[in-house]
């Protein structure tokens, strides 16, 4: 999220020089939906990852039943991210 936060963050800045204060809020209002996507997606991982008891076999054998490119594809939205995807300039 750094990583992009810089990329996109220098995008809104070098479009608006003169006028940071809205180049900030523009950029804000640009990342959050993402942010906000990518903090859910950790809170799921936390639970599943954490797990135990029960809930642990079900993610054992859901995990089992899907293919490591399925996998994989599920993530495509967060390690696929290029920075004209949120609005970088």
């Amino acid at each position: 999220m750094a990583i992009e936060d810089a990329v996109t963050l220098a995008g809104f800045v070098a479009t608006s020089p003169a006028d940071l204060s809205s180049a900030l809020v523009a950029w804000e209002q640009a990342r959050r939906p993402r942010v906000a996507q990518v903090a859910r997606r950790g809170a799921v991982n936390r639970l599943a990852w954490h797990a135990a008891g029960p809930v642990a076999m079900a993610r054992n054998l859901f995990l089992a039943m899907r293919s490591p490119e399925k996998l994989a594809a599920d993530l495509d939205w967060l390690y696929g991210w290029r920075a004209l995807d949120d609005g970088a300039r």
